[in-house]
């Protein structure tokens, strides 16, 4: 036991030896820490701060750098301030951190610098009058920045000089700490080495890590890791030293991303004015999309940037450009606008769909983009930005940047990207506007010289060629012909079909005149329904004449317009150079002239032009002039023929026929005037006034106590599609108190057939009104059974073609008598018109006619030559044909004939 307390003794005298060595060590250690420490807060910090004073001056010189022509806006005077009050206060820290007569004198002259810099910079950023300027800094600004950046720069060198001088004194200290260590190892060697070593041991280890840690991080590096396992004050120690290790790594961590950053975004907005340049530079879409690329590759140092544009018609985007060093691989890929395909999924897809950026910060991990992950991984590609491209807020493409490195498109960068698709799509549109501008330019010379609605040369273009073919005529003694063509009918279907099926059935026509033609000869369109036709290089006039001949054909076969199978004729006039005129004007007039003579005597038909038409066109001219007056100066006036009921002998009703009394060439007939009133539309006007006036005849004879007759009125084609036919019909009623029951409208097959529904439609009204329809020249249209029976008339009217050589005409006797039949058995009333032999009466009357009208019983008369008849009829009475006959006759040799050999009509 007494060995057991002296080795205890011993033990305790060693421990309580080591204890005193330990605790003179633990002070060495301590002191050595304390520098440490101080090396942290002082040096370190202040060489730190006196770099993050450098950064913000260089922040604040970019700051005031914008782009050509940009002025710096508030928020720039705003930052630039903030700046200066940071880098005032890193070198406020410095000089609270190391306080060396060195680095005071290097802090003065830097603020002196500083404060010389700022007040100049702030002077141009906020003139005398508030606002900002873009007047660039003078050259002494800049030599004055220059200078403070060459002070700031002495500072750091002074200040890391003293950290450089205060580590070799900590690395002095921890020398002699290690020569105490070493004194404690062997002192505590003689008490027991084992338990002293592994406490030198121990205790040495962190601390010689914690030097080579403090050592690394004065240079600036952190890689090292401090191992914390104590729980003393050593492990206080390393604690802090760790934590100082952190916040360093994390401050140099983030001033080197802001470095990067900022030598990023520096290098963007040196791409940026490198594009304005190229987009000022491009002369076509294609130089600005090459041009843009090149210089963003350049600028920015992207992977690749690729430009893809819209096609018309196509679900994927033209490459229209790529540079880079990926720019091999972008050309053969394939992007899509719509997202049923896999390449419509990528950054690309959605940015053009969408109409915004869409940014992948890590592509590889973007499960949308897998059909482009294998072609980036060729190209190092980490990240991706894709920004449309914009025309008139409609996609038109976009722009796609790839990057080598992840987190590559931060929000400052996208903006500045943004910005840079804005000026290509602005410079897009200022393309756009100059190709419409181009396009619109072409459209209106081509408009001057075509027709806008079948693209064929129009008058002014027509006579320019017109003129050259005459010269070149003139010159090599040869013929040319112009063909004047017109088509028939062509206002009843547009009126009935409307203006869009018009214009169908003009440019269906255009196209068979065009392919009816050589390609020498010219086809043009004046206006409406006139087409004119230039025949260069003719021979003979037969050979113009098959030729009009087979584009008459042509124009002739029908054709569907808008679901109505319709068929136009066409009236062709020609003139031939140089026998019918020598110049442009004269041969179109010639032409037009008898073309008019064509549809006069027919339609669909042609015409040559000739001395004899130009007299009858004068004479026409002279006729429609006057029959534009006609009216107003009571020119216009109405014969009546009488119809005689076959059964009583009486007179049954009377037609009402028009005349005009012109003051040179006398009482004319409605077939010299009645077809030019259709075509100049002065009919409507004219068959209201005959309307009005029988009507109010009619009521005369009644209150002069002459028995109540059926009037009878023809209705014209054009008047009959009239909208105010209606309108009229009861004005006129209501104007005169005429009996609607004695008023019959006298329509003819072809009109009814042109639009079936809508001729049932208005003869139903006008028969609800009371008034007798009767369908006039029957049998000469194109009515069938069926179609009769729809219609709600009253009265059919035999035409005189089928009377004429009755009862000797084995087939005009056939249809006549079918025809009585047929309206027999529908219950119509039966008249035939144009009798004027007693064996034509003597045939129908056997045939169940129930009136008759010609000039076997009376021509038309005026109408106090009808008063006189129904007086005397009403006066004698007579009951057989015959002496109405011879009433009438002896009437006629007291002066009331008229001489036209047959009976006229308003239609």
């Amino acid at each position: 036991m007494s060995i057991l307390y002296k080795f205890f003794g011993a033990f305790s005298i060693v421990v309580a030896l080591a204890c005193g060595l330990a605790f003179y060590g633990i002070r060495s250690i301590s002191s050595t820490g304390d520098l440490v420490v101080d090396l942290y807060d002082g040096p370190l910090m202040g060489i730190n701060y006196a770099r993050s004073a450098h950064a913000a001056l260089n922040e604040a010189r970019l700051l005031l750098q914008p782009g050509p022509g940009e002025a710096p806006p508030k928020e720039t005077a705003e930052k630039f301030e903030k700046l200066l009050a940071n880098i005032t206060d890193n070198l406020q820290i410095v000089r609270e951190r190391v306080k060396t007569k060195d680095v005071t004198v290097a802090l003065e002259q830097a603020e002196s610098r500083l404060r010389d810099w700022s007040n100049a910079e702030l002077q141009i950023l906020k003139p005398p009058t508030g606002g900002l300027t873009t007047i660039p800094a003078p050259f002494a600004i800049t030599r004055k920045s220059e200078a403070t950046v060459a002070a700031l720069d002495d500072l750091v060198e002074i200040v890391a000089a003293y950290g450089f001088d205060y580590r070799m004194q900590a690395e002095a200290k921890a020398t002699a700490a290690r020569a105490t260590m070493l004194t404690l190892a062997i002192g505590a060697a003689l008490a027991g080495l084992t338990l002293a070593i592994a406490f030198a041991y121990s205790m040495s280890k962190p601390i010689f890590a914690a030097m080579r840690v403090a050592e690394r991080v004065a240079t600036g590096n952190f890689t090292d890791k401090i191992d914390i396992r104590r729980r003393d004050e050593l492990g206080r120690l390393l604690n802090s030293l760790a934590a100082m290790q952190s916040t360093l790594k994390a401050r140099a961590d983030e001033d080197e991303a802001a470095r990067i950053s900022k030598e990023r975004l520096t290098r963007m907005l040196a791409a940026l004015n490198a594009t304005n340049e190229a987009i000022m530079r491009a002369k076509t879409r294609e130089q600005l999309f090459e041009f843009v690329c090149k210089a963003a590759i350049a600028g920015a140092r992207f992977t690749s940037m690729t430009i893809a544009v819209a096609e018309p018609g196509s679900e994927f985007l033209r490459i229209a450009a790529v540079a880079g060093p990926g720019a091999k691989v972008q050309k053969g890929l394939r992007i899509a606008t719509s997202d049923a395909y896999p390449e419509g999924r990528g950054l690309s897809g959605i940015a053009f769909r969408a109409k915004r950026p869409c940014i992948s910060n890590d592509y590889l991990a973007d499960v949308q983009s897998q059909a482009f992950h294998e072609a980036v991984r060729r190209t190092g590609t980490k990240s991706g930005a894709a920004l449309p491209l914009l025309s008139q807020n409609n996609a038109a493409g976009v722009l796609l940047f790839l990057s080598a490195e992840i987190g590559t498109f931060t929000p400052e960068f996208v903006e500045l990207l943004q910005r840079l698709a804005a000026n290509v799509s602005f410079a897009l549109e200022g393309f756009d506007r100059a190709d419409e501008k181009e396009k619109a330019e072409e459209r209106i010379k081509y408009l001057a010289t075509h027709d806008n609605l079948t693209d064929l040369p129009n008058r002014a273009m027509f006579n320019q060629l017109l003129g050259f073919s005459m010269q070149e005529a003139r010159r090599y003694d040869r013929r040319c012909a112009v063909l004047f063509i017109d088509l028939d009918r062509f206002k009843i279907i547009n009126d009935t079909l409307g203006h869009a099926a018009g214009d169908a059935l003009l440019i269906e026509v255009a196209r068979r005149l065009r392919s009816g033609v050589r390609k020498s000869d010219v086809v043009a369109r004046l206006g409406g329904d006139e087409f004119v036709i230039l025949l260069n290089e003719i021979t003979e006039i037969q050979q113009v004449a098959t030729i009009a001949r087979n584009l008459l054909a042509s124009v002739d076969k029908t054709m569907d317009l808008g679901g109505h199978e319709c068929g136009v004729t066409a009236s062709i006039g020609i003139a031939m150079f140089p026998e019918d005129g020598d110049n442009e004007q004269t041969l179109m007039k010639n032409a037009d002239i008898a073309m008019y003579l064509a549809k006069q005597e027919g339609k669909n038909d042609i015409r040559f032009f000739s001395t004899e038409i130009a007299t009858q066109s004068v004479d026409r001219l002279m006729l429609e002039a006057g029959l534009r007056h006609a009216l107003d100066r009571n020119q216009l006036c109405l014969h009546y023929q009488p119809k005689l009921d076959v059964v009583t002998g009486r007179i049954a009703g009377v037609e009402a026929l028009l005349r005009w009394n012109h003051p040179e060439l006398g009482m004319l007939p409605p077939m010299r005037f009645i077809p030019l009133a259709e075509e100049t539309g002065l009919i409507v006007a004219i068959g209201r006034w005959v309307l009005k006036t029988a009507c109010a005849q009619n009521v005369a004879w009644q209150r002069e106590g002459l028995p109540p007759l059926s009037m009878a009125v023809n209705v014209s084609p054009r008047q009959f599609l009239d909208e105010n036919l209606l309108r009229d019909i009861d004005d006129v009623l209501a104007a005169t108190g005429m009996n609607p029951n004695l008023l019959q409208i006298e329509i003819t097959e072809s009109m009814v057939m042109l639009n079936v529904d809508r001729a049932i439609q208005l003869l139903d009204s006008i028969q609800s009104r009371g008034v007798r329809l009767a369908i006039d020249d029957f049998g000469t249209g194109y009515s069938s059974m069926s179609l009769l029976k729809q219609f709600p008339i009253d009265t059919i009217k035999i035409d005189r073609s089928f009377v004429r050589d009755l009862p000797h005409g084995s087939e005009d006797k056939a249809i006549a008598q079918a025809i009585i039949a047929m309206g027999k058995a529908l219950g119509l009333t039966i008249v035939a018109e144009g009798v004027e032999t007693m064996e034509q009466n003597a045939f129908l009357t056997q045939n169940a006619c129930d009136e008759i009208q010609g000039f076997l019983f009376s021509k038309p008369l005026p109408s106090e030559n009808i008063a006189e008849l129904l007086r005397l009829q009403h006066v004698d009475a007579p009951s057989l044909q015959p002496e109405l006959s011879n009433i009438i006759l002896d009437s006629g040799k007291q002066g009331h004939w008229i001489s036209e050999p047959v009976s006229a009509r308003v239609e």
